[in-house]
């Protein structure tokens, strides 16, 4: 992607003001593996499968995006884990997001990783414009599924509390520990089989290289520590 920024014609705001030339077709390269999705927002697309990846694993909340019987979206966030090319979770074996999900739907899936809070002091000394979020972010289209194989349903709890307990300090999630298997049998196990993927992610790239030098330089002199992480990565598009 080709990115041309506005610097004569429109007030410096992070949020954007920026004139695009896609790619060919006029759709973001893939990532491999994925589809990508067009987005309109394209200087904050990122083509890199190892980013999604590491994105998927670090983030501790997932959003998941259903469409309800009645037509009403839902917005359900949950614990989950990327394995494989898709995407576990897990919930009760009966109710609303149960009855959606063993039908086979289409669904969206969103994590997120924040980053520093921008003020928009920094930039103006009258404009709010300026005021933003840095982050990382994964956006997933996909086909939710149940999990009806025991052993892959334990295989996938496992790995949840692999990710969210990590100490460990409790036996093996085996189908064949009888203290295991009646649990097994209540509990539903969802994975999304991944259609289409985007990594988007906010640090400046729609500014000058020396703006987002300014903006690294105010973040470490602020010296929060998500500030330290936040100015690696601008200093990263460097």
């Amino acid at each position: 992607m080709f990115l041309q920024e506005i610097t004569n014609s429109a007030p410096l705001c992070l949020g954007g003001y920026i004139h695009l030339q896609e790619c060919e077709g006029g759709l973001p390269r893939p990532i491999k593996g994925f589809t990508v999705f067009r987005m309109r927002r394209s200087e904050l697309l990122v083509t890199n499968r190892l980013e999604a990846i590491t994105i998927l694993e670090q983030a501790h909340v997932g959003h998941l995006g259903l469409v309800r019987d009645d037509g009403w979206p839902r917005v359900a966030p949950l614990n989950f884990v990327f394995h494989d090319g898709r995407i576990y979770f897990h919930g009760a074996a009966d109710g609303e997001k149960y009855g959606i999900l063993k039908q086979g739907p289409k669904v969206a899936f969103s994590a997120d990783i924040p980053y520093s809070m921008i003020p928009s002091y920094w930039f103006s000394s009258t404009l709010a414009c300026p005021a933003t979020q840095l982050f990382k972010s994964v956006h997933i289209r996909g086909i939710a599924e149940v999990v009806a194989d025991v052993k892959e349903k334990a295989g996938a709890l496992a790995m949840i509390m692999k990710k969210y307990q990590p100490e460990g300090k409790h036996d093996p999630i085996d189908p064949r520990d009888p203290a295991y298997s009646g649990h097994l049998e209540k509990t539903a196990v969802f994975r999304i089989r991944i259609e289409e993927m985007v990594v988007k992610e906010k640090f400046g790239q729609n500014l000058s290289a020396a703006s987002r030098e300014e903006l690294a330089q105010k973040l470490d002199k602020r010296g929060l520590p998500i500030d330290r992480r936040s100015a690696l990565e601008i200093k990263k598009t460097l």
